[in-house]
This record gives C-alpha cells, structure tokens and sequence, in this order.
C-alpha cells in the first residue's frame, strides 16, 4: 500500500522507508543530472543493441535455410554458379524483383576478407532488358553461409544485361516467371 503513494516517474526517485519504521510515507527525491544522462545514454545504447538485433534476424530470416534454390547457370570457365529461388519473385508494373544466389569456386577478396557467395535482392526491369541490385549480402561459406562479411542496403544503379551472361540468365528468369 505504501508503495501506491509513490509513484516513480522520469525525474522522481522514491525512498521506501525500512520495513519496520512503522506506517511512515515514502519520500520522493529529485534524480540528478547526472542519473538523467546515464538514463539517456543507457536507453540510446539499447536502441542500438536493437537495430543490431533486428539486423541479425533480417539476415537469419532471409538466408538460404528457408530458400527453394534452383540452379540457373554455372561455369567452370567463369568459376561461379548462379541460383535462384522462384518463391521470392514479386512482380509490379513492368518489373520484377527476385533473390539470387552468387557461389564462388575460388574465394574472393572483399577489402581485407575473403568470400565464397553472395546473396542478393535484384530488381529486373522485363521490358527494357536491364537490372540491378536492391540489397546484398557478402558471405564468408558457399551458399550463404558463414560469417556475414558485409551488406549494402543501397540500390545500386540501372544496368543493361550483357548478352549471354549469368545476369541475363536470372533476368529472363525472373521476367518469365514474374509475368
């Protein structure tokens, strides 16, 4: 009961008396400035421990453990194998995006790391023959899997589909399926 009387707000403290002083009322004091500003930073630092949080399940929520990968081109001469998976197509207007897989025969250098895949959302655009990135993911294994080396949620610029590539490939994929 003694505790109702004393309601703790963002600049109030309250100071139960001991258990056997008796029926005495709580006393609130003033927080000070500096309990304010380790309160501040506390809450600021959980905001980011929570973008981190979520980044970490946005990546485990897409990574290929979920994905129906189907193989759409791989050469021994060019080192890589490109997939796809089907079930992430989503169309609108005249394009179309889908999730891809890069893997990597050989590793790859990326700054000072090493990868072996790279897991991407590509946008297709069907009727003018061209793409480009949404958001990849670099990883350290085959098949993304392994360490995440490093991710870059900017879309990149438009870019025509060069005859006969592997780009080519996964935008007449996409565009096929997709319309």
């Amino acid at each position: 009961m003694l505790q109702s009387f004393c309601l703790e707000n963002r600049y109030q403290r309250c100071l139960l008396p001991p258990p056997d002083a008796g029926p005495v009322l709580p006393r609130c004091t003033s927080k000070n400035m500096d309990e304010l500003i380790d309160e501040r930073h506390t809450i600021k630092n959980m905001s980011a421990v929570c973008r981190t949080i979520l980044m970490v399940i946005l990546t485990i929520a897409s990574t290929s453990v979920w994905a129906e990968w189907v193989l759409v081109s791989g050469s021994a001469v060019d080192g890589i194998s490109a997939y796809a998976d089907s079930s992430t197509i989503r169309k609108k207007n005249n394009r179309v995006t889908m999730w891809t897989l890069i893997d990597y025969k050989a590793p790859q250098k990326s700054e000072s790391k090493t990868f072996m895949s790279v897991k991407s959302q590509n946008e297709y655009d069907c009727r003018t023959e061209r793409s480009r990135i949404i958001y990849a993911n670099v990883y350290q294994k085959s098949m993304a899997k392994g360490e995440l080396i490093s991710a870059s949620i900017k879309p990149r610029n438009w870019e025509p589909n060069e005859p006969d590539s592997v780009g080519e490939a996964l935008w007449g994929i996409a565009c096929e399926i997709g319309q």
